[in-house]
């Protein structure tokens, strides 16, 4: 298209886990989708960003009328860029060693029950565990036609302890997130990251 110089288009499908403990109590679990793209437009003028929700990919005019919707955004900038050579390829992702969709939210609640239940003590006023699973697809195209596409999963848990004595209050937080896949299974650091959490809330303050 006229004057634009360069393009590239991020699309971004996958899916949110997320699990909410309070005091032994489940709180909130469930899972949602998520759809988008993220367009970057280089004119004479600058750079123009554009973000679509839900997006379908597409050709031709439909195409077309998204790098114009981008283009004129760049034209508000009325800033001369030069774009320089850069290297191209893409970085290896780490392997998953367990794949969280073989594993249904019931049993991630219960396995995120297991590590609120490790926090309990007479000292304990206040417990809480958070989970929180993001698993994404990303496809990526320019106008120099490349193309590149890979999935990452991105997994972790945060626990909270509140412990108090004569007047005294003290926090223990721990957490352990990954990027190699589920975490909340038996091959994790859990159970070390449980004991280093029963421990916190006990030593002087």
């Amino acid at each position: 298209m006229p004057g634009i110089q360069y393009y590239d288009l991020r699309h971004v499908t996958g899916q949110v886990t997320h699990i909410d403990i309070d005091n032994g109590v489940v709180e909130s679990a469930g899972s949602s989708f998520f759809n988008k793209a993220v367009i970057r437009v280089l004119s004479g003028t600058g750079w123009g960003v554009l973000q679509i929700d839900n997006y379908t990919p597409c050709t031709g005019k439909k195409f077309d009328a998204i790098l114009e919707s981008a283009c004129r955004l760049a034209r508000i900038t009325q800033e001369n860029v030069i774009l320089g050579e850069a290297p191209q390829g893409m970085l290896s992702v780490p392997p998953m060693k367990e794949d969280p969709r073989t594993v249904n939210i019931e049993e991630k609640s219960s396995l995120l029950s297991e590590i609120e239940i490790a926090a309990r003590h007479p000292l304990v006023v206040n417990r809480r565990a958070n989970f929180i699973e993001k698993i994404e697809h990303v496809q990526f195209t320019d106008s120099s036609e490349n193309e590149y596409s890979y999935e990452m999963c991105r997994s972790g848990f945060n626990v909270l302890a509140v412990a108090s004595r004569n007047g005294n209050v003290q926090m223990g937080y721990e957490r352990e997130h990954s990027i190699h896949g589920f975490n909340l299974g038996i091959s994790s650091p859990r159970e070390k990251r449980l004991r280093k959490l029963q421990w916190l809330f006990l030593m002087p303050g």
